[in-house]
């Protein structure tokens, strides 16, 4: 993992796709869509079921591994109703009876809104977005957390936040892709315009809740100019001033090539998370869309380092 700091918190990076919050000892991913192979073949689409179970085992090791008492979904847990199939069902069931300890919510999504609630055995409560947890705004999509004068913690699990306050204070001082495209580039530029708007509202002075997504499936394509122009696409977190958006969690996803601003944060993932650090160039027409080039190796910063 890697940490960085942002929004007054200290947060993980994890190369399986996934953001650690340790002072609340959760897990945040999104987009797992569990389920979708099941879907593709109830429409005549042959493909293998063994990415669920490929990513409940991801899942389960990051649980033993971090230590984590809750995982948070940033929506579409299901990828369609379709999808709930009883191999599926069972599966996952079989899973959560391994993992009954920890505490999983899911932000509603708009594939979850399609595919229904997860069924009673797996034990996920669900909320809708935004959904506040200290101070900071949990959605799928950006734009559900864009209402600056609504209560940041609304919408919080009174019960859980209040252990996990009291965890955190005794804490204090210590894939390749196989799916196609998720949407065209333009379709990301225009999502990802929002990801990261100014810091602060332009009718107040004051700044906005942070902000955590999913939804968009952020991929990054980077370009080796020391190797004859070769070049490669792969998920990312993409972090700014108060808005931040994770990779999709599930294996069996798409991307969508994002075009960050000058004070994003780009960090790919790969075998590990790096942040990119390379030179950005605008082509296209209109807008523009703005891509990765590096030379040589990127380094990950020193967490905190603006």
């Amino acid at each position: 993992m890697i940490g960085i700091e942002w929004a007054g918190e200290r947060l993980e990076l994890s190369a399986e796709r996934a953001l650690l919050w340790p002072a609340r000892r959760t897990l945040l991913i999104a987009d797992v869509h569990l389920g979708k192979p099941a879907a593709f073949r109830a429409a005549g689409v042959p493909v293998p079921e063994e990415t669920t179970q490929r990513d409940l085992t991801r899942l389960g090791g990051l649980l033993t591994t971090t230590g984590a008492e809750r995982v948070i979904v940033l929506g579409d847990l299901l990828h369609a109703r379709a999808g709930r199939t009883p191999v599926v069902v069972n599966t996952v069931t079989a899973w959560r009876a391994r993992h009954r300890q920890a505490d999983i919510v899911l932000v509603r999504g708009n594939h979850d809104l399609h595919a229904g609630d997860p069924p009673e055995a797996w034990e996920v409560r669900c909320v809708d977005e935004p959904w506040g947890v200290g101070g900071m705004r949990l959605c799928h999509r950006l734009e559900a957390g864009a209402d600056t004068d609504a209560d940041p913690d609304a919408g919080t699990d009174a019960d859980t936040d209040a252990a996990t306050d009291a965890d955190a204070d005794a804490d204090a001082g210590t894939d390749t892709d196989t799916d196609t495209d998720a949407g065209t580039d333009a379709d990301a530029d225009a999502a990802t315009a929002t990801a990261t708007d100014a810091a602060t509202d332009p009718d107040t002075d004051a700044a906005p809740p942070p902000v955590i997504a999913g939804h968009l499936h952020p991929g990054v394509r980077l370009h080796d100019i020391d190797a004859g122009g070769g070049s490669l696409r792969c998920p990312c977190f993409v972090f700014g001033p108060r808005r931040a958006l994770l990779p999709a969690f599930g294996s069996f996803t798409g991307l969508a090539i994002v075009r960050p601003r000058v004070d994003d944060r780009i960090f790919a993932v790969g075998p590990e998370v790096v942040e990119v650090r390379g030179r950005w160039e605008h082509r296209g027409r209109g807008r523009g869309r703005r891509r990765v080039r590096i030379g040589g190796a990127s380094e990950p910063r020193p967490m905190g380092d603006p």
